[in-house]
């Protein structure tokens, strides 16, 4: 068995925002918006494969950028 990632195998994708709080999807962890916590949680404790790590661009209520960074991870 190969321990490399094959995109046709994935069962589960989850995102984390440094712009929401969330408990991880497999447990009782709670991500604080801390994508840094969250990826390391997801990697290290349930075998996800980070899949992308970027910026995303939203509006406040003043119409002002307001800009988050989020991650894709699946397992």
């Amino acid at each position: 068995m190969s321990d490399e990632f094959d995109i046709n195998d994935t069962e589960s994708v989850v995102q984390i925002s440094s712009d929401i709080s969330c408990s991880c999807e497999e447990c009782d962890f709670y991500i604080d918006a801390d994508v840094e916590e969250g990826v390391n949680h997801y990697i290290q404790v349930h075998g996800y494969t980070l899949l992308h790590i970027g910026q995303e661009t939203e509006h406040d209520q003043n119409g002002e950028p307001w800009h988050n960074t989020v991650a894709f991870l699946a397992v």
